[in-house]
């Protein structure tokens, strides 16, 4: 976390899973706060869609045989 000038600030662990900082009591001026997603966050958001993805095949598969088979059971009948 840094101020306009790129003075840093340290962060530290605040009251029920929230960050806390200080600064100079004469401080007058933005602070930028930079989150940078982890590495797995996103491989398991990749992991989700392709598993999204395969259970979404898997249900119009099932969908699509079942009319095939249901349209050959009523010429065969």
């Amino acid at each position: 976390m840094t101020d306009d000038s790129g003075q840093e600030y340290p962060i530290s662990d605040g009251y029920a899973g929230q960050i806390q900082f200080s600064v100079p009591p004469e401080f007058d001026g933005y602070i930028n706060i930079e989150y940078r997603v982890p590495w797995y966050w996103r491989a398991a958001e990749a992991v989700s869609l392709v598993s999204a993805f395969g259970l979404a095949a898997a249900v119009f598969r099932r969908k699509g045989m079942e009319k095939r088979q249901n349209g050959q059971e009523r010429v065969a009948g």
